[in-house]
């Protein structure tokens, strides 16, 4: 998506992965605050924003 110029990219992330335990280690949910309703314990944050940056001290691992 190009705005003003600019060359931006979108990620999109699961939240849940469900019961069954499809995925192994962290997950989305560690990213956000978690901010409920009292009445109805649905998290209010729907999207956020960050900052992505390539580390420069990466190093390459075989894949698990």
């Amino acid at each position: 998506m190009t705005i003003n110029g600019r060359t931006l990219h979108q990620v999109g992330l699961p939240y849940h992965f469900g019961g069954r335990g499809l995925v192994k280690g962290d997950v989305v949910n560690d990213l956000v605050a978690i901010s409920q309703e009292p009445n109805v314990r649905i998290m209010e944050a729907k999207a956020l924003v960050c900052s992505v940056h390539v580390s420069t001290s990466y190093v390459a691992r075989k894949p698990v």
